[in-house]
C-alpha cells in the first residue's frame, strides 16, 4: 500500500505501568498510538487498541476491494473479491469485530 502512515504489521503492547496500550509497529517497536484507559473499562481500552492496531490490514483490504472492484467486468475480478475478502474477515477478527 502506498499510505504515508507508519508501515504494519501494529501490535498491542501491554507493558506500561500506568495501564495503557501502546500500539506499535512490530519490527521497530516504533510506538503509532498510545490509548488512554482512563474513564474507561480496560476491555473497552483493549478493544480500542486491537482495533487502531489492525488499522493498516484494514486499509490495505478496503484498497484490494476498491481496486477490484474497479475491475469488476474483466476476467479473475471474482476471485480476487473473494480472497480480499477472506482477508478482511481475519482483519476484522483481529480487530475483534465479528
Amino acid at each position: 500500500m502506498n499510505g504515508k502512515h507508519t508501515p504494519g504489521p501494529w501490535l498491542v503492547a501491554d507493558d506500561r505501568p500506568d495501564g495503557d496500550l501502546d500500539i506499535v509497529e512490530s519490527g521497530e517497536s516504533l510506538r503509532v498510538a498510545t490509548v488512554d484507559d482512563e474513564g474507561t473499562s480496560d476491555a473497552q481500552a483493549l478493544a480500542d487498541a486491537h482495533l487502531i492496531a489492525a488499522a493498516p490490514d484494514l486499509a490495505e483490504v478496503a484498497m484490494k476491494l476498491v481496486r477490484a472492484w474497479a475491475h469488476r467486468n474483466e476476467a479473475g475480478c471474482l476471485a480476487v473479491i473473494a480472497e480480499a475478502t477472506n482477508e478482511a474477515r481475519a482483519a476484522l477478527a483481529a480487530a475483534g469485530i465479528e
